[in-house]
């Protein structure tokens, strides 16, 4: 853990986490009201903008305490190391999930550049940035001003995550039910620890913002005629056993 990031995090208190809260349940009402008026006008302009607003509120808030944008993980200090990471991670994902692997294995065709440059920069600014942002850089360190156990906190902040997603998917209506739902909140509950534990190392958006946009857009850049599901849980087992790792890393240097 980054030593700057260590020594912020003990200075939230029960207020900032409340006011964190508050906000998560702010942005679940946006989004369920984002995704009924997307189904209603036929476009997902309304989740654009739903996720535009908070993204400004989030940093509104920060500046008006006084904590500053750099408590966000907006920092000059670690850009390069946590670029080189999140590039790494990218990489990997740009391969195994949806991408590149299986697109040799199955004959895919990359989509036309236009298409795979707009959708680069659509899931970097209004999805990826917004919600490391918001969830890594705000709601999560905040938290530890309400439990001071390290693993609750972050079981905490990555189930906010993971039930974020689920108001707008409802309300648009997908039919996401059942099983298929329960692998869905299971899968984004990891990769909320997988982006804070990048977001800790360095303290820096930068690494956790690229992974997740390039992990996001590996499923756009070829034109696929199926879903092969080794492909969409590929990426999702390497990262469940890195984690083991780091886990057991961590279990070692605390005996």
């Amino acid at each position: 853990m980054n030593a700057h990031y260590r020594a912020d995090i003990l200075n939230y208190q029960k207020k900032d986490a409340i006011t964190a809260i508050c906000f998560w349940v702010l942005l679940m009402v946006s989004y369920a009201v984002a995704g009924y008026a997307a189904r209603f006008i036929g476009t997902l302009i309304p989740g654009i903008v739903v996720s535009v607003l908070p993204f400004v509120a989030c940093i509104a808030i920060v500046v008006k305490k006084g904590d500053g944008v750099a408590s966000l993980g907006f920092r000059k200090e670690g850009f390069k190391a946590s670029l080189a990471l999140g590039l790494a991670c990218g990489l990997v994902a740009l391969v195994v999930n949806n991408g590149i692997l299986p697109a040799i294995i199955y004959g895919w065709k990359l989509e036309p550049i236009g298409y795979v440059l707009y959708r680069f920069f659509y899931y970097l600014i209004s999805i990826a940035l917004v919600e490391e942002t918001i969830f890594r850089g705000y709601i999560q360190t905040r938290l530890y001003g309400l439990l001071q156990n390290k693993a609750l906190a972050m079981s905490l902040g990555a189930l906010m995550f993971a039930l974020m997603h689920v108001p707008f998917q409802i309300a648009i209506g997908n039919q996401i039910w059942g099983l298929s739902l329960i692998i869905w909140l299971a899968s984004t509950f990891i990769w909320h620890f997988s982006f804070d534990l990048m977001f800790k190392k360095h303290y820096s958006l930068v690494g956790p913002t690229l992974f997740h946009t390039i992990m996001n857009w590996s499923s756009d850049i070829f034109a696929r005629d199926t879903s092969p599901m080794w492909s969409g849980y590929a990426l999702l087992v390497l990262t469940l056993c890195v984690l083991a790792a780091i886990g057991i890393k961590t279990l070692r240097n605390n005996s």
